[in-house]
């Protein structure tokens, strides 16, 4: 039978047939002891790490839910020693983080007024791609992870932040222990077209309401359509344009809807492997994502050291697999029709920069553009007075 040292992992199967599958393994040379029955279709044993690695490689108890509950040997005990040594080490980096670890940032956190509201649509500082330019600035100012506090000159960098960014109204940088926090007010840009334009432009594609020259060539009149960036009122001899139109403008957004979608849910049913590293090298049996007899699956991973320490290199990997089958939903545009309106509405008025006083229309058109699956128009009309 062989001493229980050296059949290191208990295991816990439940299914049907196990007998069939025991006298398979026992074919293959896979020694079993201490075999116990726990209930209906329940059953515990013990086999080596070696005879563990053949189930896992000849597929064995493949549709059985498998679960290691126990291990015992020389290697645990390995485990427990090294585990110990792990705490002494991170005893000693706690003490060198005590003396040493107030001189470097820890964390660079960016905040952003709650009552934050944008003032500048899609150049907002906020938004993403402008946002990722500042935090990139910030790098090169030694606002980053891992530099040193005493190195960072906060005021001259809130200087050269006001500087660089025009959309920023006001800015300060403090530190809070090994964190630095840096706070940013967002200010009003100024207009793509300034007042040293020569010529009145049309600020989006709309249409000429009302139209007053005061000097200069006018080149559209009441009543016509016109495109983003087209010359309104044209400077003559040198001399700025100076005058009013009275636009209706239009912004559009659409949106693809199809009524059928294929979703994949879970059945109930899962797996669980425990695998074990050591220096970044695998202890256990490979486990590839066939060993879950699962067709189609999620896949979840959590990592974590033995003992919550930062010098214990032996590392805990739980694999676990949850059975997935696809299923057909069905979403009726009718169902979805308003709050996809809504989403678009939102988004073009923050592009258009109306305020919450201002007159403004919301026109919708869902079309059916293939066998259940619908296309959502939504235009934008307000009324802007464009002047210089």
């Amino acid at each position: 039978m062989g001493s229980i040292a050296k059949f290191n992992v208990k295991l816990r199967v439940v299914g049907l047939n196990f007998m069939r599958e025991l006298s398979k393994a026992q074919q293959i040379g896979i020694v079993v002891t201490k075999l116990k029955k726990r209930g209906v279709r329940v059953h515990e044993f013990f086999v080596s790490e070696s005879g563990h690695a053949k189930i896992l490689e000849h597929g064995l108890f493949a549709n059985f839910q498998v679960e290691i509950i126990e291990r015992h040997g020389q290697r645990e005990l390995f485990l427990k020693l090294f585990s110990w040594v792990g705490i002494i080490f991170g005893a000693m980096f706690g003490f060198v983080l005590f003396f040493c670890g107030t001189r470097y940032v820890s964390t660079v956190e960016i905040l952003i007024p709650k009552d934050h509201v944008c003032k500048n649509g899609s150049r907002c500082i906020f938004e993403s791609s402008n946002f990722d330019e500042f935090e990139a600035y910030l790098e090169t100012l030694g606002v980053h992870v891992g530099g040193e506090i005493s190195h960072v000159d906060k005021q001259s960098a809130e200087r050269a932040i006001l500087a660089k960014f025009e959309g920023i109204s006001s800015c300060s940088i403090r530190s809070v222990g090994t964190k630095l926090e840096v706070e940013v007010h967002e200010g009003v840009l100024k207009s793509d077209h300034t007042a040293e334009t020569m010529d009145l432009i049309a600020p989006e594609n709309g249409i000429v309401s009302e139209l007053v020259v005061s000097s200069g060539k006018a080149m559209v009149k009441a009543g016509d359509t016109v495109k983003k960036g087209q010359v309104l009122v044209a400077g003559e001899n040198g001399k700025r344009a100076m005058g009013s139109a009275v636009m209706r403008l239009f912004k559009h957004k659409s949106y693809i809807h199809s009524e059928i979608s294929i979703e994949l849910a879970r059945t109930g049913k899962e797996k669980s492997f425990v695998q074990f590293e050591l220096l970044g090298k695998n202890l256990s049996a490979e486990i590839s994502d066939s060993d879950c007899g699962f067709v189609f699956f999620e896949k979840e991973e959590s990592h974590g050291f033995i003992v919550p320490n930062l010098f214990v290199p032996m590392k805990k990997i739980v694999i676990k697999y949850y059975e997935t089958e696809k299923k057909e939903v069905i979403t009726a545009v009718e169902d979805v029709k308003d709050s996809i309106i809504a989403k678009l509405s939102s988004e073009l008025e923050a592009d258009a920069g109306i305020s919450a006083s201002e007159d403004r229309k919301i026109h919708t058109v869902v079309t059916e553009i293939a066998d259940c699956v619908f296309e959502i128009d939504c235009y934008l009309e307000y009324m802007r007075v464009v002047k210089q």
